[in-house]
C-alpha cells in the first residue's frame, strides 16, 4: 500500500528547507504560486533572513472533464498552449477555447484578490529568485511562473518543491540555476496530493492569513 511521504504542506515545506537551507543567509525574492504554494512557503520563508515575500499567478490549463490532463498554461503576463498535446488528444478549437477561458477567469480573480502580493513588474532585476510551489507534475504552472519571472531579468531562478514528477526535472534544470525538492517519483500515474495525507484546497483567505502572519 503506497504510503504519502508528506502529512500536510506544512510539514512539506518543514523538509523542503531542510534541502535548501544553505540558502538562509541569501537575500532572496521568495516567490509562491497560490494557492497551496504559500502554505508550502511558510515554515521556510521564517528560517530565511534576508528575504523578501510576492506571488506569482500561475495554472495550468486542464482539460474540461480531465483536470489531470493539461493543454497549456496561463499566469500574469504569459499564456501558452501545448500544441503537441492538443494534437494527439484531437481536440477542437472550442474545446480548447473553453478550457481556457475557464481558466483565465480564475487567473484574473486571483490578481484582482491577491493584487497587493503580486510580483512588482521591476523588482527583480538582477535578484536572485526562489521560486516554490506544493509539488510538479507536467510542469506547466512552473514553467509559466518561471517564463513569467524571466521577463523580469533576475539574476538566477532558483525552484524548490516537496515532490516532482522525475521525468519533468530536466526540463525545469534547463529553465533554472538550481532545482530542490524532497522526493521525486517515476509513477505513471503521477498526481502531487497522492503524498499528501492532508492535500485539502486552500481557499484565498487562507493565503492571506498566512501571508499576514509571515
Amino acid at each position: 500500500m503506497f504510503k504519502a511521504f508528506f502529512k500536510n504542506r506544512q510539514h512539506a515545506g518543514e523538509l523542503l528547507f531542510r534541502k535548501i537551507n544553505k540558502l538562509a543567509d541569501e537575500k532572496l525574492m521568495v516567490v509562491a504560486i497560490p494557492n497551496g504554494g504559500v502554505e508550502v512557503v511558510k515554515p521556510i520563508y521564517k528560517n530565511l533572513k534576508n528575504s523578501t515575500f510576492h506571488l506569482v499567478i500561475s495554472k495550468k490549463i486542464p482539460l474540461i472533464g480531465a483536470p489531470y490532463i493539461g493543454i497549456g498554461s496561463i499566469s500574469n503576463n504569459f499564456e501558452e498552449v501545448n500544441h503537441i498535446r492538443i494534437d494527439t488528444l484531437k481536440l477542437s478549437q472550442k474545446i480548447i477555447s473553453q478550457s481556457r477561458s475557464i481558466t483565465k477567469r480564475i487567473i484574473d480573480h486571483k490578481e484582482e484578490f491577491f493584487s497587493s502580493h503580486l510580483l512588482p513588474n521591476n523588482s527583480l532585476y538582477d535578484k536572485d529568485v526562489l521560486l516554490i510551489d506544493d509539488g510538479i507534475a507536467s510542469g506547466f504552472t512552473i514553467v509559466a511562473a518561471i517564463k513569467e519571472i524571466k521577463k523580469l531579468s533576475p539574476r538566477r531562478i532558483i525552484v524548490a518543491a516537496p515532490i516532482i514528477y522525475a521525468p519533468t526535472k530536466k526540463i525545469i534544470n534547463s529553465m533554472v540555476s538550481d532545482l530542490f525538492y524532497v522526493e521525486a517519483s517515476n509513477d505513471k500515474k503521477f498526481v502531487v496530493d497522492k503524498f499528501y495525507e492532508d492535500f485539502d484546497k486552500v481557499p484565498d483567505e487562507r493565503v492571506l492569513n498566512i501571508i499576514n502572519e509571515m
